[in-house]
């Protein structure tokens, strides 16, 4: 199952609606359910997207977890295969292709001047196997 994780520097709200926006880019997909807590200085957004894959035949799950205190944020999005139809590669290109929209919303994000990343914060992980030292670990 592929994985995000980034370590950022900006504002809770802002990337969080930028991640909203972008996990919602697909007509297809919903948000099945989310959940925000504040311990103090400590913001943490939980949200649990839904789209169907067509040629797949099955439903791809996106969590998405914002962690943040102040303006330090952390950041993981963990996409999974749903029930239905498992056509191997398909299944896999399709939940990269889910996870890529947060990657490129993180990216523009980090480009927009104010808000910056750790260079060693991007992890993919695709079922369990070793992380890409090209994609920098954390």
């Amino acid at each position: 199952m592929p994985k995000y994780e980034q370590n950022l520097t900006g504002r809770f709200d802002d990337l969080l609606d930028v991640l909203d926006h972008a996990a919602k880019g697909n007509p297809s997909v919903s948000l099945s359910e989310q959940s925000d807590a504040t311990i103090g200085d400590i913001r943490m957004a939980l949200r649990v997207y839904q789209r169907l894959s067509v040629v797949a035949g099955n439903r791809l799950t996106l969590t998405v977890s914002l962690l943040g205190e102040k303006s330090a944020l952390f950041l993981c999005a963990i996409c999974t295969g749903g029930h239905g139809l498992s056509l191997g590669k398909l299944k896999i290109q399709g939940e990269e292709e889910f996870l890529h929209s947060i990657k490129r919303a993180c990216k523009a994000y980090i480009a927009d001047g104010e808000n910056s990343a750790d260079d060693q914060g991007l992890v993919l992980n695709e079922k369990g196997g070793d992380m890409s030292p090209s994609e920098g670990s954390r």
